[in-house]
């Protein structure tokens, strides 16, 4: 069942590891070290506490626990009309399927398992990144992004409870890449000085991704130059720059245009329901809708940089 189940996700363009449920206890204890670390800001305490549920799954009778990385291109290249001048957005391609990957993956999972008796629960509140690492599909690069061979680290990766018996445990501690020993690519690339020297743990309250997440209602601190901007949300400063992903970089996703109607309709904030069904659906389909409220101040920043 193994083989069959290994091969059908590589048929499928993925790859995996799968590792017994006895270790769901080690992530426990992971994450419980993280809890205890002083040095957690307060939005890193929000995940380890809030975010993450590693309880077993009752009446399933769950033996192992898959962990399946899904490639995904580098980035998307959004187009915008604002006041007569075309604005680029880059855009982490991985933001537009994260949501919905895992439909994908557990669609043609249930499909091989069913037809053998097996079955898959979905876990989205395991911690993906950790299982990846510990179980030999992913290493950490000096970012605290996961790397995959064969993918660098333009992925989504998806967590599933299965009652499938491991041939083999392949759970190892946790490490980064080799190649980050001596690279400091990243850190130098960093445009808000997020990546520190001194520890493995970047400090994501600083990073540009949490300033451009952030709702509407805020803005982007005086201390941030201008120029680092160029995502819609997201960043790609530290993917782009590091050398295990360059043979990757140029598996673009595409260019999607929004006129100069819709770009205005954008920049007001509305939720997706308030939207027109073209645009609407243009916006679902890129999964930007949880984002809406600070692409008006996201857009300004790039076309003061435009300018």
């Amino acid at each position: 069942m193994y083989n069959l189940l290994m091969n059908e996700i590589v048929r499928h363009g993925d790859k995996a590891a799968l590792f017994p449920i006895h270790h769901l206890q080690d992530l426990k204890r992971d994450v419980e070290g993280l809890k205890a670390n002083a040095e957690l800001n307060s939005f890193q305490q929000f995940i380890v506490n809030d975010l993450y549920h590693l309880d077993e799954p009752q009446d399933f009778g769950a033996r192992s626990i898959l962990i399946v990385a899904s490639p995904q291109p580098s980035l998307l290249r959004l187009f915008f009309t604002l006041e007569g001048k075309r604005i680029q957005a880059l855009l982490p391609a991985s933001y537009a399927d994260k949501n919905r990957s895992h439909l994908r993956v557990e669609d043609y999972l249930r499909a091989c398992l069913a037809a053998n008796g097996r079955h898959i629960q979905y876990a989205p509140r395991l911690p993906h990144k950790l299982s990846a690492v510990h179980s030999g599909l992913a290493r950490y690069g000096r970012n605290n992004i996961t790397f995959v061979e064969g993918f660098g680290s333009f992925l989504n990766l998806n967590t599933f409870f299965t009652d499938i018996a491991c041939p083999e445990d392949p759970w190892r501690e946790i490490r980064a890449m080799d190649a980050c020993t001596h690279c400091q690519a990243c850190q130098k690339a960093c445009p808000t000085g997020a990546i520190i020297a001194e520890r493995f743990l970047i400090d994501n309250q600083r990073c540009l991704t949490y300033f451009n997440e952030a709702g509407g209602e805020y803005e982007f601190p005086a201390w941030m130059d201008p120029g680092v901007h160029h995502t819609l949300y997201g960043c790609l400063r530290c993917q782009m720059i590091c050398p295990q992903n360059q043979p990757y970089l140029a598996r673009e996703g595409g260019t999607i245009e929004f006129d100069a109607a819709e770009t205005a309709i954008l920049m007001q904030g509305k939720p997706l329901e308030c939207l027109p069904e073209g645009l609407r659906l243009k916006v679902d389909g890129l999964e930007m809708a949880e984002y809406l409220s600070g692409i008006p101040r996201n857009l300004r920043s790039l076309a003061a940089k435009t300018d």
